[in-house]
């Protein structure tokens, strides 16, 4: 990361992980789902660029960029007798930008009445955060499919209250687009 000013900052980050299958991909629990043979373990990285600032105390923002390749990727593809299966379906490319605020009540009030609300009774803010997201499965046996799980975008908002670093709670609620539930994309998952 890197200071651009006092209240707003740059940063980025580049990483990547490797998954082994786990329990639940290399043994089915379930008497419709099968398991291919030889599951390979799946390697991701990722790559994002941002800029996040709090320019006063009761706003808070953050923006980023990010690009994610997902290989060998594990996942569930539905077959024609009506059993599913697991097993490797290609890599998959995660684009996309997020953004993110917050906004603080009792903290607004504070600096505008030069009040001490947040120092005796902690603050109530409000968050918002929007996804947009482009996935897309680009090489291997599905091709120009969209991964499970990934819809096009995805909003978060609620309230959050904070007291000093000891305590804090929320109600949120989540809006997701239209996604596939496997990775060949059938329209009853």
């Amino acid at each position: 990361s890197y200071t651009l000013m006092p209240t707003i900052e740059a940063y980025a980050n580049i990483s990547s992980a490797y998954r082994p299958q786990v329990y639940t991909q290399a043994i089915s629990t379930s008497p419709t789902t099968i398991v291919a043979g030889n599951l390979g373990p799946s390697t991701s990285y990722q790559y994002e660029i941002g800029f996040r600032g709090y320019p006063v105390p009761w706003l808070y923002w953050d923006t980023s960029l990010f690009y994610l390749v997902f290989d060998d990727q594990i996942g569930t593809v539905q077959l024609d007798d009506g059993l599913s299966e697991i097993r490797n379906v290609g890599k998959s490319r995660h684009q996309g930008w997020e953004v993110a605020t917050e906004f603080g009540f009792l903290s607004l009030y504070d600096e505008v009445l030069d009040a001490k609300l947040v120092d005796r009774f902690g603050d109530l803010s409000l968050y918002g955060n929007l996804m947009l997201l482009d996935a897309e499965i680009v090489d291997g046996p599905l091709d120009g499919k969209t991964p499970a799980y990934a819809p096009g975008w995805l909003v978060r908002a609620g309230f959050q209250y904070q007291y000093e670093q000891v305590f804090k709670t929320g109600l949120m609620t989540t809006a997701v687009a239209n996604q596939y539930a496997n990775d060949n994309n059938t329209q009853e998952f």
